[in-house]
């Protein structure tokens, strides 16, 4: 079936190019790609085309999540108001064909939320490499699946205490030949975990340990770039941000205790930071609410207070930042502690479109309103977003690939 053209006229246009939104502008939309973007007055006079009035709404490019596991998304939800670290066990110890399923509902989830693309940063068996293949052949139609396949570690390190999102993999011919096996596998990023984390805690790691040596990281930055592939690295403590820079990592996750000479390192380098802080300071708040309450205190002094000034020294610095939710954030809870933590509103919005894009490699095709990028946006009605980012949790339209978001469309099933 053709897809209908589609003209948007009237509203509050952010293109996620770091620019004051534009007055009475709008889209026109053929073939799921954007042709032009501007004021009213710059749009053709389609009269095939679909029209809809964006009057007193705001329109921006569809959210980009580069930080989640989509298998165990759900956990975020508050009628799962469990620990983190017993609810993701037990999502990984399903069988795959519950995982994938969940992986589905979540993503679908997540679309209707207005995540039009998201990277999945580690899952058991490479889940959500399937989901971007049941995605691309349109067996059903979903957001854009960007995956890092099952992550790496050493023996006991982060992601493998009963979660399963990370395999062994012990010094440097191991790291090697587990990158090729990924790439072989047609994973999109390859995942390196440079240190302890929030999972295994109190006993079995620590975000300060140290788990792969540079040697070890190197090596799979060399297999990875060999074969175009781009790597992030899991980091907590100040040291495994500097080793991670220096073995030539693309992205740095969550980076909870930053010093200022890892900062300048990865400003010199020009690599990306996904602080995801809604999920780090979600993970705090489910201890303190139904876990641990000492163990919550700990995460609060170890993690969450460093993180608020890792934050703001990476954007006082000029870190290109990118928005992530790791498993029990939000996308807006995200936008709205970058924000909280030292990015204007602008700023805020652009690491959840322009600079996620980049971060993960879908610049040409998403990020932004322009012409020639995929026709994913979001209409955001009742009232001014700039003073209110809680609108995105009200009533939204998302469309993908000028498509609007329907159960109809998600299923894609043609009765005829």
């Amino acid at each position: 079936m053709k897809i209908v053209e589609i003209l948007v006229h009237s509203g509050k246009l952010f293109n996620g190019l770091h620019q004051t939104p534009i007055e009475n502008s709008g889209l026109y939309i053929k073939d799921g790609i954007i042709k032009v973007a501007g004021k009213n007055s710059e749009l053709p006079n389609i009269k095939e085309a679909l029209r809809i009035d964006a009057t007193g709404s705001t329109i921006i490019p569809g959210l980009i999540n580069c930080h989640t596991h989509i298998t165990r998304r759900h956990l975020h939800k508050e009628k799962m108001n469990i620990p983190f670290r017993f609810g993701a066990v037990e999502i990984e110890a399903l069988p795959d064909p519950q995982r994938i399923s969940w992986a589905l509902s979540n993503s679908w989830y997540e679309l209707f939320r207005g995540t039009t693309s998201f990277r999945d940063t580690g899952c058991k068996n490479r889940v959500s490499l399937q989901l971007r293949k049941v995605f691309e052949n349109k067996i059903f139609n979903g957001p854009t699946v960007v995956s890092s396949g099952t992550g790496l570690a050493i023996t006991g390190g982060h992601g493998t205490h009963g979660v399963g999102s990370a395999r062994y993999a012990d010094g440097v011919e191991e790291v090697r030949k587990a990158v090729r096996q990924e790439i072989n596998a047609g994973v999109d990023w390859i995942k390196l975990m440079a240190s302890g984390g929030l999972a295994g805690l109190p006993d079995n790691e620590d975000p300060e340990w140290i788990e792969y040596s540079i040697e070890e990281l190197k090596a799979g930055v060399v297999e990875a770039h060999k074969r175009n592939r781009k790597v992030l690295t899991h980091c907590g403590g100040a040291e495994s941000i500097k080793n991670s820079v220096i073995a030539g990592v693309d992205s740095i996750e969550h980076g909870m205790m930053m010093d200022e000479e890892g900062a300048d390192m990865m400003v010199k380098n020009n690599v990306y930071y996904v602080p995801t802080v809604s999920g780090i300071k979600k993970v705090y708040l489910r201890e303190k609410e139904k876990g641990s309450k000492d163990l919550a205190e700990f995460i609060y002094k170890k993690v969450i207070l460093p993180h608020e000034e890792s934050v703001k020294m990476a954007n006082e610095k000029g870190i290109k930042i990118a928005a992530g939710t790791d498993t029990l954030g939000t996308m807006v809870d995200e936008i709205k502690l970058l924000k909280e933590y030292g990015l204007d509103v602008i700023g805020a919005l652009c690491a959840a479109t322009s600079n996620a894009s980049e971060a993960i490699g879908l610049q040409d095709k998403v990020g932004t309103l322009e012409p020639g990028k995929y026709g994913d946006f979001i209409i955001v009605e009742g009232g001014d977003l700039f003073k209110d980012l809680d609108l995105l949790n009200g009533k939204i339209k998302v469309f993908k690939s000028g498509n609007l978001v329907t159960g109809d469309w998600l299923v894609n099933v043609n009765p005829n």
